[in-house]
């Protein structure tokens, strides 16, 4: 597994992230948006992420020790693309299609910006302190 490209989109971190190596050689590319605390999907797991186009395949804490998804303090959501019943590529057939880390970037941006209005949303339905506080917290910011 390798990071292949890390960057920002509507205030998160995005990355790409090679697979490990399937039974020809062939390694997928997966798109991840990352989170921080005081985002509405902080405290959902995979089933409480609202539905969304790329679906969601991924949804972890980052942890120190993993290069992949290096920062303890993000929740990192996304999508594979080695679901071989949905037309990508299958090794065993060595059909399907293959994705190009430009195609898993403009999916990645729209998960990203998905993500973006979801909070917007949710934001705008909180009153101005508690939306404060909510903001800090996405911010790594203490009140202290």
């Amino acid at each position: 597994m390798a990071v292949l490209k890390v960057w920002e989109s509507h205030g998160y971190e995005c990355r790409i992230v090679e697979s490990g190596e399937f039974q020809d050689g062939y390694q997928s590319k997966n798109g991840y948006v990352g989170v921080r605390e005081g985002h509405i999907t902080w405290a959902k797991g995979y089933f409480g992420i609202p539905k969304t186009d790329p679906d969601v395949t991924f949804v972890a804490f980052g942890q120190e020790d993993n290069e992949m998804f290096p920062d303890p303090d993000v929740k990192y959501i996304g999508f594979d693309t080695n679901h071989w019943n949905r037309g990508d590529y299958d090794p065993a057939t060595k059909q399907g299609h293959v994705w190009t880390i430009e195609e898993v970037t403009q999916e990645t941006e729209k998960l990203a910006a998905q993500l973006f209005k979801l909070q917007e949303e949710f934001l705008a339905r909180l009153e101005p302190e508690i939306k404060e506080q909510v903001l800090k917290l996405g911010k790594g910011e203490d009140d202290e």
